[in-house]
């Protein structure tokens, strides 16, 4: 005999916190790009459509060559046109390597240039459980 169990409706409150992440490069940068996902969705943050505006940007570049160099400024700049208004906390590899050229980019609030830092700097969002 089959038993219907009720159905649940989901206890997720939508949030009005919204983030756009743009991860460049490999699959550590994967890793470490769903490891900002995971602490930003603890405090409410959630992923923004394709066209709806994001309070924070961040981006995880790479510098292995001189063209993923130039696609971590573009996806920076193309953030700012996109979503004027926004901050961008940039990381990764090109980050480390450029920190004050990235820091110029329009939105660029912080860049972070070791990943140690990066509970530091999601703390002013309001992050206070790392992953």
């Amino acid at each position: 005999m089959l038993t219907q169990l009720p159905v649940l409706e989901s206890q997720t409150v939508p949030s009005d916190r919204t983030c756009r992440l743009v991860t460049l490069g490999c699959k550590v940068n994967q890793y470490e790009t769903q490891l900002v996902k995971e602490a930003l969705e603890k405090i409410g943050f959630r992923e923004a459509a394709e066209h709806e505006a994001a309070e924070l940007c961040v981006v995880n570049t790479c510098t292995i060559t001189a063209e993923a160099d130039s696609k971590a400024r573009q996806a920076v700049r193309q953030l700012a046109r996109q979503q004027p208004g926004t901050q961008t906390v940039v990381f990764g590899c090109y980050a480390a390597r450029e920190p004050e050229s990235l820091a110029k980019l329009p939105g660029v609030v912080a860049v972070v240039t070791d990943n140690r830092e990066l509970p530091d700097v999601f703390q002013r969002f309001g992050v206070t459980d790392w992953p």
